[in-house]
C-alpha cells in the first residue's frame, strides 16, 4: 500500500489543538474538519486515523526494542514519531485495553501479542468518506473505504465520549443500525476496499455541549465479531479510523 504522509501531515496541521484531554476542543477540531454539507442537504463523511486527530493511536502497538521475546512489550503510537516508523510491524496485544486517546502516560508498554502482517504505515494509510442524511425521522449511512486491512471484517459503531472527557477516559458503543449488531458488519476486498451503506429507522444523535457523538470503523485481526459488543480493544478488535459528528441541528436540521 502507499504511505499517504504528505496527507496525514496536511490533516495533522488542521487539527492541531484538537482534543487531548477535553473532547469539547475534538469535537471543534476534529468534527468541523470531518464533515461538511453537500448542495443535497446531506453531510459529508471524512474518516480520519488517531494521529491525523494529533492523538495516541490506540489499538495497534509497536516494538521499539526490536528483541524477538514477547515480554518486552509494545507500546501505541503518538503523533510526534509516527512517520519514523512507517516501515515498523505492528502487533496486537494479549489483553484488552481501554482506550485513552489524549494520554502518552497510557502509550504503553503492554504484553505483546500476536504480529499483524502490515506496516504501521499501512495502517494508517486507510482511508474513508461517505455521506450521512436525515429525512423525516430516518436516516441512511453511506461510506467508502481504502486501504483497509485485505480481506479484512470490519464493523461500524455509534459512540458517545462526555465532554470534557472523563478521567478515566470512557466510551459508550453502539452497533451502527440494530442494537444487537447484526447490521453493523462489512469487508474489505482483496485490495483493502470497502463499502458501507445503512438505512436506519432514527436519525443519529449529534454532539453536544456535554456529549460528543462520533462513527467508528473497527478492524477484527481475529475474523469474528461480537454482536452488540465491540471485542477486545487492542487484542482482537482495533479502531482505524473515525470520526466526530457535528451539532445535532447542523446534523439533522
Amino acid at each position: 500500500m502507499l504511505y499517504l504522509w504528505d496527507n496525514l501531515t496536511c490533516l495533522q496541521a488542521r487539527l492541531r489543538g484538537a482534543i487531548r484531554h477535553s473532547l469539547i476542543g475534538y469535537a471543534v477540531g476534529a468534527g468541523v474538519m470531518a464533515l461538511g454539507f453537500t448542495s443535497a442537504g446531506a453531510v459529508d463523511l471524512e474518516f480520519v486515523t488517531h494521529v491525523e486527530a494529533d492523538m495516541w493511536e490506540q489499538d495497534v502497538f509497536v516494538d521499539l526494542s526490536g528483541a524477538a521475546s514477547k515480554s518486552d512489550g509494545v507500546f501505541r503510537v503518538g503523533p510526534a514519531n509516527f512517520a519514523a516508523l512507517a516501515e515498523t510491524p505492528i502487533f496486537a496485544t494479549t489483553q484488552t485495553l481501554h482506550h485513552d486517546p489524549g494520554n502518552e502516560a497510557a502509550a504503553g508498554p503492554y504484553p505483546r501479542g500476536e504480529k499483524l502482517d502490515m506496516s504501521l504505515g499501512d495502517w494508517l494509510s486507510a482511508t474513508g468518506s461517505g455521506s450521512y442524511q436525515c429525512d423525516g425521522g430516518a436516516a441512511r449511512v453511506e461510506a467508502a473505504f481504502t486501504n483497509l486491512v485485505p480481506n479484512g471484517v470490519y464493523t461500524m459503531w455509534y459512540f458517545f465520549v462526555p465532554t470534557p472527557a472523563a478521567i478515566p477516559f470512557s466510551t459508550y458503543d453502539l452497533p451502527v443500525g440494530d442494537r444487537s449488531g447484526r447490521e453493523n458488519a462489512f469487508f474489505a476486498d482483496a485490495s483493502g476496499n470497502a463499502s458501507f451503506a445503512l438505512s436506519l429507522a432514527d436519525c443519529l444523535q449529534g454532539s453536544g455541549s456535554q456529549l460528543a457523538a462520533g462513527l467508528a470503523v473497527a478492524w477484527h485481526s481475529d475474523g469474528t465479531t461480537y454482536g452488540a459488543y465491540p471485542g477486545g480493544f487492542g487484542r482482537a478488535t482495533h479502531v482505524q479510523v473515525f470520526l466526530i459528528l457535528p451539532p445535532d441541528d447542523d446534523l439533522n436540521g
